[in-house]
């Protein structure tokens, strides 16, 4: 059962003849909000958008007059002479009194949302329809023969290590990720795929795992251990110590989620061990299975006489707010008259609805 109105299944009519896809760009730009708003965890969430909307404005202003000043003088790659004087600005450059309100993650954060991400953060394209969810996870499509054969060993090393994992690691496993909502919607069968696909690492005290910056490897589940997570401000200077995991965490999702550089440094302070997930990994496990279950709720809401008259995109918002729930047989998931929290739609099986007149008497209304 998809949880988030009691509106059970019944036959979908012909869709509204004003629906429409969402605006080119709107996606990319709203799921590249959402990663600031998860790194920077904004108090205020309605001041916070504003200031960056506005800043992202002032920002993509500049970008194009930049542009058309080097059209104009006939200089190679204005894109990348662009980033250059926003880099500069975070800096000290002279580029005016706003660019001192912004620190150097705001602007990294800016470039990349108008297109003028670093070279080194671009990833493989990523196609939910083409995807195999049964793929090899470590195959890698590469033309060089010598990284193809480094591939296949290195898949053959992390099934090795694979095998090793015990029953207490693969609970431990799966406890840590459930406690991260990207994969709190996966099921048991799902979840295992996921801890299967795991590979150790051991780290020493001192060691840097991911560095801020850098282009996303691999998920991290921290077993045993202690680290530090670090902020550089501005890309320079020196370092902040924001956060520390002891014994239990994890870590690395959201450059591999939203394509972007690492947000921080992470350190191990003390000799610890890792479970990891590598990016094709990931890709196949998480964000395949994300996409297919918001394309099964869409399908679900098509179904929905209530929701006729709303738009595709309308539904694909609400396919997004909604949640799984599994509810076994007898078990009763509303109550007359109690105060509605939520509503539900039905994905499978038949529930009874039940109307109680008085004290002694419930009537079965209707079953869906």
């Amino acid at each position: 059962m998809a949880g988030g109105a009691n509106a059970g299944p019944e036959a979908g009519g012909p869709e509204s003849a004003d629906e429409a896809e969402p605006a080119v760009g709107y996606l990319d730009l709203m799921k590249e909000f959402t990663s600031v708003v998860v790194r920077n965890r904004p108090t205020d969430v309605v001041t916070f958008a504003t200031d960056y909307f506005n800043r992202l404005q002032d920002k993509t202003s500049r970008g194009e007059e930049a542009e058309a000043s080097c059209s104009r003088s006939g200089s190679p790659n204005p894109a990348g002479n662009a980033e250059f004087r926003l880099e500069e600005s975070a800096r000290g450059g002279q580029e005016g009194e706003n660019d001192d309100l912004l620190d150097q993650t705001s602007l990294e954060e800016m470039m990349m949302l108008v297109g003028r991400r670093r070279p080194s953060v671009a990833a493989e394209p990523f196609n939910p329809e083409e995807a195999d969810e049964d793929a090899d996870d470590s195959d890698v499509d590469d033309d060089e023969e010598e990284e193809e054969e480094e591939e296949e060993e290195n898949s053959r090393m992390a099934r090795t290590r694979r095998k090793k994992k015990t029953p207490e690691q693969r609970e431990l496993l799966r406890r840590i990720c459930q406690g991260s909502l990207i994969f709190r919607e996966l099921d048991e069968e799902q979840m295992s795929r996921v801890t299967n696909c795991m590979f150790e690492r051991r780290v020493e005290a001192g060691e840097t795992v991911i560095a801020q910056g850098e282009e996303g490897d691999n998920f991290y589940v921290i077993e045993s251990g202690e680290f530090d997570v670090y902020l550089q401000e501005g890309g320079s200077g020196p370092r902040k110590l924001i956060a520390n995991y002891r014994d239990s965490g994890c870590f690395g999702e959201l450059a591999l989620m939203y394509n972007a550089p690492r947000s921080a440094t992470v350190v191990a302070r003390t000799i610890g061990r890792l479970w990891c997930m590598s990016r094709p990994a990931f890709r196949r496990r998480v964000l395949l299975h994300a996409a297919q279950r918001r394309a099964e709720f869409i399908a679900l809401l098509h179904s929905v006489s209530l929701l006729r008259g709303t738009s595709q995109y309308e539904k694909m918002c609400l396919a997004d707010a909604l949640s799984w729930r599994i509810c076994s047989d007898g078990e009763q998931i509303v109550q007359q008259g109690e105060t509605g929290k939520e509503c539900f739609f039905i994905f499978s099986g038949q529930v009874r609805i039940v109307l109680e007149e008085n004290e002694d008497e419930a009537v079965t209304t209707a079953t869906a």
